[in-house]
């Protein structure tokens, strides 16, 4: 297996890839180029001799050669030496922003050669789910129509006159049934016998392995993206509503394509930095919400009820800031944060318009005095301050944090961090 690291907006030239065995214009190339053009167009860019990438974190595999692209903020790193302070600080914040609990990993294992990013993103599935199913699947109330010979649940009159008219022995029933085989497990089933084609981790695939035979007597069903709205979400669903969230991410960002039923021609996984980002962040401040921001405070993340315009009094536009922070429930701070890197100190020019007029709207329809723009460090740490207006009353802060220490052992300094920029703003 052919492996090549490299980093967001990075170029990686044709001759890597492919081998004088599957060079340039045979299927291999073909297929990547039109999975391509067809789903990744707006984050995989193909030029003439090489495949730009673009704000994509992940993995790409094409028949024997597996691209690893680490995030843009690692860019600094020495990536042979420190792939295995890179995952860990991935696997670390995947585990966080998916309010799962830290697995006990193998720091050594981090620096393995055949294992990839998608690898951790699957193994802390499979670790939660392993946990989640040992007691006992699921259970739910299925509708069942069957014709028995016993009576059970309703007749349904209409279906059984023309199927029993001439056989009393049968009646077509209606009925409830507490079953495993639903639609939940099913799904359930479905991303772990996708994973374990995908995933090359050796402790994957027995874990897949472990909860495949658990799963034998759940019905076998294809899962796209719709199949997650057609479950039905009650109170006793509420312990695996992470798991189906991670489920649901894995099938809508993997695409896979298979010569046989064994190997794989081409497989892509994305992973959304942005996503990642801002909710690493926004559990580092409710888990040291006092610590960081002091007594009285809650953080609220993704909620508000403002919109930038109304029409005939319907709200349009709704503003939905990534965390709002109240004081005695009045709101006090908004914070946005952006996967961007700021290179080269702080000039206006590198927060873009667009930046200033979302925190200028925040600000305004959430009556807030100071809104926090907050990037991921790359080389230097970064802070400027803003007034939106003369008078110097509300400000914007532009800040960085810095997430290149090891998050294991050292999330303290990322706190103090924060601490820091809430203690100026």
């Amino acid at each position: 297996m052919n492996n090549i690291i490299t980093f967001e907006y990075s170029e990686v030239k044709y001759t890597e890839i492919f081998d004088e065995e599957h060079s340039i214009g045979t299927k291999y190339f073909k297929k990547f180029i039109k999975t391509v053009e067809e789903k990744y167009n707006y984050c995989i860019k193909l030029g003439y001799d090489s495949i730009k990438i673009m704000n994509f974190v992940g993995v790409i595999k094409i028949n024997d050669c597996l691209i690893e692209v680490m995030p843009k903020m690692f860019k600094t790193f020495n990536q042979e030496i420190n792939k295995g302070l890179i995952y860990r600080n991935l696997y670390y914040m995947l585990d966080k922003a998916n309010k799962v609990k830290y697995r006990n990993v193998v720091t050594e294992e981090f620096n393995q050669a055949h294992v990839s990013i998608l690898d951790y993103y699957i193994n802390i599935f499979l670790q939660e789910l392993n946990d989640k199913i040992r007691p006992n699947l699921y259970h739910t109330y299925e509708n069942k129509i069957e014709n028995r010979r016993s009576i059970k649940g309703k007749i349904v009159v209409t279906k059984n006159l023309k199927k029993n008219l001439y056989n009393l022995s049968k009646n077509i029933c209606k009925y409830d049934e507490f079953t495993e085989n639903n639609l939940v497990n099913q799904i359930l089933k479905f991303t772990t016998k996708k994973m374990l084609k995908v995933t090359k981790w050796i402790k994957n695939k027995k874990l897949c392995k472990e909860i495949l035979n658990r799963m034998i007597d759940i019905e076998d069903i294809n899962v796209t993206n719709d199949t997650f709205y057609k479950i039905k979400h009650d109170k006793n669903l509420y312990y695996l509503e992470q798991i189906l969230s991670m489920a649901q991410k894995f099938v809508n960002n993997l695409f896979t394509t298979f010569e046989n039923k064994n190997k794989q021609e081409i497989f892509i996984f994305n992973f959304d930095m942005n996503f990642l980002f801002q909710e690493y962040i926004a559990n580092l401040l409710e888990e040291n919400r006092t610590y960081i921001l002091g007594e009285h405070m809650e953080v609220l993340r993704q909620k508000g009820k403002k919109y930038l315009v109304y029409d005939d009094g319907v709200g349009k536009l709704r503003l939905i800031p990534d965390v709002l922070i109240e004081e005695n429930q009045n709101p006090k701070y908004i914070i946005d944060t952006k996967y961007k890197i700021i290179d080269q100190g702080i000039s206006k020019s590198e927060i873009t318009r667009n930046d200033f007029f979302q925190m200028f709207a925040y600000m305004n329809k959430y009556h807030v005095e100071k809104a926090i723009l907050l990037y991921p460090e790359q080389r230097n740490s970064h802070r400027r301050k803003y007034h939106v207006d003369k008078e110097k009353q509300n400000e914007i802060f532009m800040c960085t944090v810095n997430l290149k220490v090891d998050l294991l052992t050292e999330e303290n300094k990322v706190i103090e961090q924060l601490r820091q920029i809430f203690s100026i703003a």
